[in-house]
């Protein structure tokens, strides 16, 4: 068995957890580890020259060796802060959205439909609610017009004990719930919008979680798309709505959301 990763950057996520749980859920505290053999990548093949030395500062804030400076003890940000060049920053704006859309996508209303152009390219977001937006910004720039797909909420009978728990949940709070890695309630698309399977619904043909398409006709009950990254690169697809619910939940009932398996990927 094969395992990849990085302990500085990808580390197991504890809902609610402190950082003690999530350091002994790492598999360095595993009682397998001692029997694994570590090797260790040091050559980046993809990095570009004029990316060199952005990757080493990365490595550096990593390894924990990148300059810093103290903060008093006692204020909100106890610890050391790190110190970012500006040669790495953009300047301050009143539309960062725009600022940060022309440093990523330049050009962006005359390559919107350029497949090289959309994957040579996107925008890392600390956050999902950060990453709606942007690629919410993003899909207005886009020339075309705009559909919108709402999904279809329910409860699993086979999860209450009666029938009438169903009547203690409107169908305003159940569109109103979010979890990680389940699809939206609202999605709205236009063609030449780039999107991303959220799971693997054909691996056959490449429809594989992860996998990048750009929408190229917006139907009632079916998308269609060509796919722009793997093996398929160039092949059209069609993309059904389907059926998913969350792993876990906080509440007393099983979840089930009905809706496109795709998100907008301008960013990540």
């Amino acid at each position: 068995m094969l395992l990849g990763g990085d302990f500085r950057q990808i580390l197991p996520v504890i809902p609610k957890g402190t950082r003690q749980d999530t350091v002994n859920a790492s598999i360095s505290k595993s009682y397998l580890w001692h029997s694994a053999q570590v090797h260790t990548l040091s050559i980046n093949m993809t990095l570009r020259q004029a990316d060199k030395k952005f990757a080493e500062w990365i490595l550096s804030v990593g390894n924990g060796t990148t300059a810093t400076v103290e903060t008093y003890a006692g204020s909100h940000e106890d610890g050391e802060k790190i110190v970012i060049a500006d040669e790495f920053m953009l300047l301050k704006s009143d539309n960062p959205y725009q600022l940060i859309s022309d440093a990523a996508y330049p050009n962006f209303v005359e390559n919107y439909l350029n497949r090289s152009y959309l994957t040579d390219r996107a925008i890392l977001a600390p956050t999902n609610a950060s990453a709606q937006e942007m690629n919410s910004y993003l899909l207005s720039k886009v020339p075309s017009a705009e559909k919108e797909y709402l999904s279809s909420d329910t409860i699993s009978f086979e999860s209450t004990p009666t029938d009438d728990w169903t009547k203690n949940y409107t169908q305003e709070y159940l569109n109103s719930l979010e979890y990680s890695g389940l699809l939206t309630h609202k999605l709205c698309l236009k063609v030449g919008a780039p999107v991303m399977m959220l799971c693997n619904l054909n691996q056959r043909n490449g429809l594989c979680n992860g996998t990048r398409m750009v929408v190229s006709r917006l139907g009632h009950r079916v998308l269609e798309a060509q796919i722009m990254t793997g093996t398929h690169v160039g092949e059209g697809v069609l993309i059904p709505r389907i059926q998913l619910s969350p792993n876990d939940s906080l509440h007393p009932f099983n979840f089930r959301r009905r809706q496109f398996p795709i998100r907008l990927c301008y960013d990540y």
